[in-house]
C-alpha cells in the first residue's frame, strides 16, 4: 500500500511538472495577456517549476543525443546573452531559456514530449475559440470594444482588439463582399507568428493531418493568411505525406478555402509572390552589407541594440547576424545539421528532414524566433521522439 501512494505521489508531482514546462513554454511565446510583464509571468512559472523539482528531489540522466543538443543550445543561449559586442545590453531572456532547457532536460530525462502535448491540447482550444470568434466578427456579433494594452507598435493605428476568444490587429481587418474579414492571429502578437507556431507543433507530429485535432490546427493555419506559414507547411507536407487521402484532403481545403477567399488571398498572399521585391525582403529594407563591417563584427556581431539604433526592423537572417554575428548563425545551422544526422541515424529521415527544412525556413524569414525557448523545445522533442518509443515519464501509460 505504500509503495502505490508513493507512486501516485510521484505520478502526481511529475504531472504537476509537465503542465508548469508547457505553460513555461506557453508564456515564453508571448500570448496577449503577459504582453505588458512578460519576464514576471515567465519568472513567476519558472519559480513554481523549480519548487517542484526540489519537492522531487532527483534528476535523470539524459540520452546521448539529447545531451548533445542540450550542449549545443547551451552554448547558442549564453553566447547570445553575452554582452560584448559593441551595441549590447545584458540580456537575462536567453540565460533564463537555456536555464530551463537545462533544468526540464534534467528532469524529465530528455523526455519533454508530453509537457508538448499539453502545449498541443492549448493550440487546439485556442485555435477552436478563434475560428469561433472570426465567424461571429464576420457576422457582426456584438461586443464591447475592448483595447490590449502593449508597448511595441506605437503607431495608433497598430491596435490589438480583443473580440470573444481572440486578439487581432486593427491593421489586419478588411472588408470584402459586406463581410468582415480578420487575419486570425489566435492569442499572440501577428498572424505569422500563430501560423509558425502552429506549423512546428504539426512538425513534430508522426502524421501531419492524420487526427481531428491535427486538421483543426491546419484549418486555423489557413484562417492566417500567413504566406511564410503557408510555404513552411506545404514544404513540409511535400516532405513527409505520401498518402493518396491526406492530398486529397489539403487540395479540397485549399481549393474550398480559395474560392471562398479569394479576394483575400489576392490581396494577402499573390500580391506578396507577384511583388517585384525579393520575398525574403518583404519585411524590412535592412540587409546585411559585408563590405560595410569589421571582421570581428561579421563574426560576432554588433549588438543586440544595433538595428534599434539604426531605427531598422528585420525579421530575416541577415538582421540576426546583424545583431550576433555570422557565428550565431553557425551553431544554428549545426544544430539543425545535428537533428538530420540524428534522423538518418535512427531511420527518421522525413521526419528529421521536415524539422530541419522549418528550422531554415525560420531563420530565413522569421529569425526572432532562432533565440526562443519554444523553437529548440521542438528540436528536443522531434529528437527525442526519432530516439526513442516509450511513454514520456508524465503519462499514465
Amino acid at each position: 500500500m505504500t509503495s502505490i501512494m508513493v507512486d501516485t505521489s510521484e505520478k502526481n508531482r511529475l504531472s504537476v511538472a509537465c503542465y508548469l514546462y508547457s505553460a513555461l513554454i506557453f508564456v515564453s511565446m508571448q500570448p496577449f495577456f503577459v504582453w505588458n510583464s512578460p519576464e514576471i509571468a515567465f519568472s513567476l512559472i519558472a519559480l513554481l517549476f523549480s519548487l517542484s523539482i526540489l519537492l522531487r528531489g532527483s534528476l535523470r540522466r539524459p540520452q546521448k543525443q539529447i545531451f548533445s543538443l542540450l550542449i549545443i543550445a547551451t552554448f547558442f543561449f549564453l553566447y547570445v546573452a553575452a554582452p560584448f559586442r559593441l551595441a549590447d545590453s545584458l540580456s537575462i531572456r536567453p540565460i533564463a531559456y537555456s536555464y530551463a532547457l537545462i533544468v526540464g532536460v534534467y528532469y524529465f530525462g530528455g523526455n519533454i514530449t508530453t509537457s508538448w502535448k499539453i502545449l498541443k491540447n492549448i493550440f487546439v482550444v485556442i485555435s477552436a475559440i478563434s475560428l469561433v470568434s472570426m465567424i461571429f466578427l464576420t457576422l457582426g456579433a456584438p461586443f464591447p470594444s475592448i483595447t490590449i494594452s502593449q508597448n511595441f507598435r506605437p503607431q495608433e493605428s497598430d491596435q490589438y482588439i480583443l473580440y470573444y476568444g481572440m486578439s487581432y490587429l486593427s491593421s489586419q481587418i478588411s472588408n470584402f463582399g459586406g463581410l468582415t474579414i480578420v487575419r486570425n492571429s489566435g492569442w499572440f502578437g501577428e498572424p505569422g507568428h500563430f501560423g509558425i507556431y502552429i506549423v512546428l507543433l504539426l512538425a513534430t507530429e508522426e502524421r501531419l493531418l492524420a487526427s481531428k485535432s491535427n486538421k483543426l490546427l491546419f484549418l486555423t493555419l489557413l484562417s492566417t493568411l500567413s504566406l511564410g506559414s503557408y510555404i513552411s507547411f506545404l514544404v513540409l507536407f511535400l516532405i513527409r505525406e505520401r498518402r493518396f487521402g491526406s492530398l486529397v484532403f489539403l487540395s479540397l481545403v485549399c481549393l474550398v478555402f480559395y474560392i471562398l477567399a479569394r479576394d483575400l488571398i489576392d490581396n494577402f498572399l499573390l500580391s506578396k509572390l507577384l511583388s517585384d521585391q525579393p520575398l525574403l525582403q518583404a519585411r524590412a529594407d535592412f540587409s546585411l552589407d559585408l563590405q560595410a563591417y569589421t571582421p570581428a563584427q561579421l563574426i560576432f556581431g554588433s549588438g543586440r541594440d544595433y538595428l534599434t539604433s539604426l531605427n531598422e526592423y528585420s525579421s530575416n537572417w541577415d538582421a540576426f547576424a546583424a545583431k550576433y554575428g555570422l557565428l550565431a548563425i553557425a551553431i544554428f545551422l549545426f544544430s539543425v545539421f545535428y537533428i538530420l544526422k540524428t534522423s538518418f541515424k535512427f531511420h527518421n529521415a522525413l521526419i528529421g528532414l521536415g524539422v530541419a527544412t522549418i528550422a531554415i525556413i525560420i531563420m530565413l524569414h522569421r529569425s526572432w524566433m532562432i533565440d526562443t525557448l519554444y523553437l529548440w523545445s521542438a528540436f528536443f522533442v522531434i529528437v527525442y521522439k526519432m530516439r526513442n518509443k516509450s511513454p514520456s515519464p508524465c503519462s499514465s501509460e
